[in-house]
């Protein structure tokens, strides 16, 4: 018979092995999970209380819907965005929502005839982008928006109209870039109508 020799540390390599395989398979898993799709956080119903992430009933309260807009280089833009069609959500809009909320969303008034006077931003978070829009879907102008102090807004000094107070149906709120980052100028661009039916 011919004696069984070992080398030192042979008995170890199948742990090491296991150990390997084991971290691999860990490290795999929190790739797949960080690039995991996942629903967008609902701040509406978690109860978070950092300023950044603060929301209200009136914006809580607005359905959301996707809507169409086709940009200066013929582009559809598709968003979801919430809809503000009901007094109390267009007196709300995005008044006192925390800045990250702001970023992270979108509100198109739609009002029930055309109309015509300012937007206010007084007790808002951020500087917005607003568009107005025509009932045949046209941009009546396009502006980006200071915040005000936080303040009653019946005497809020910060007003944005549209060029020559026109008449518009439809606006956009969205974060301040949103229409130069997608190409969405007044004079080119268009809001796709049957969307917003």
């Amino acid at each position: 018979m011919a004696a069984r020799s070992s080398t030192p540390g042979s008995s170890m390599r199948p742990i090491l092995l296991i150990l390997a395989g084991l971290l691999g398979v860990a490290l795999i898993g929190v790739i797949v999970w960080s690039l995991w799709p996942r629903a967008p956080r609902d701040y509406c119903k978690e109860l978070i209380i950092e300023p950044q992430y603060q929301v209200t009933s009136g914006f809580c309260h607005m359905k959301t819907k996707e809507i169409k807009f086709i940009n200066d280089d013929g582009r559809t833009i598709s968003l979801q965005a919430r809809i503000a069609d009901e007094p109390d959500e267009q007196r709300a809009g995005f008044q006192k929502i925390g800045e990250t909320i702001v970023n992270q969303n979108q509100i198109f008034f739609l009002f029930p005839q055309e109309v015509r006077g300012p937007f206010h931003m007084c007790n808002m978070k951020t500087s917005l982008d607003i568009a107005w829009i025509r009932p045949d879907g046209s941009f009546v102008d396009v502006q980006t928006a200071e915040p005000g102090p936080e303040q009653t807004t019946e005497d809020c000094p910060k007003l944005y109209a549209p060029a020559g107070n026109g008449a518009y149906m439809y606006a956009l709120e969205a974060m301040s870039g949103f229409f130069s980052k997608n190409t969405i100028t007044k004079d080119k661009s268009r809001l796709v109508i049957e969307s917003v039916k």
